[in-house]
């Protein structure tokens, strides 16, 4: 394996972890970290968001989470896989399969976890994330190629 290969894989590999660790908060854990950043993001930004209160920002800040927190599934996954499997056909299939899983293990694991709940419209968000990350990657080192 290439040093680049193993950077790639890296990166993916640490932020799989951090996907799976914001999951596996509780829902005040949970809570209190989205609360957090979404305040500062609408306490820096708030200009671009007009009149929205910081309770809506909150909840729209949170579903946007899932969406980034998988893209970077997809976009991380392919970049990895792009670097180690035969052929940009089997790492595609690769980082999809991968992505997929992970987007629906991530919402089965929510049901596991005090307070949490799994919602279908978060597993699309999750999905939607890793099939636009990965139609990213897909693009731009075909671009380059």
């Amino acid at each position: 394996m290439t040093m680049k290969a193993f950077r790639a894989w890296l990166v993916f590999i640490g932020w799989l972890a951090l996907t799976v660790f914001l999951s596996c908060q509780s829902y005040s854990g949970s809570t209190e970290i989205s609360t957090g950043l979404a305040r500062a993001v609408h306490q820096g930004f708030g200009w671009l968001f007009g009149r929205i209160d910081v309770v809506e920002f909150h909840r729209v800040f949170r579903k946007v989470g899932h969406f980034v927190a998988h893209f970077g599934v997809g976009l991380f996954g392919l970049r990895a896989f792009l670097k180690t499997a035969r052929g940009r056909e089997r790492a595609l299939t690769y980082a999809l399969m991968t992505g997929i899983f992970v987007a629906i293990f991530d919402e089965a694991m929510q049901l596991l976890v005090e307070g949490r709940v799994s919602d279908a419209f978060d597993g699309l968000l999750n999905v939607s994330g890793v099939v636009l990350g990965i139609m990213v990657v897909w693009y731009f080192t075909k671009a380059r190629r």
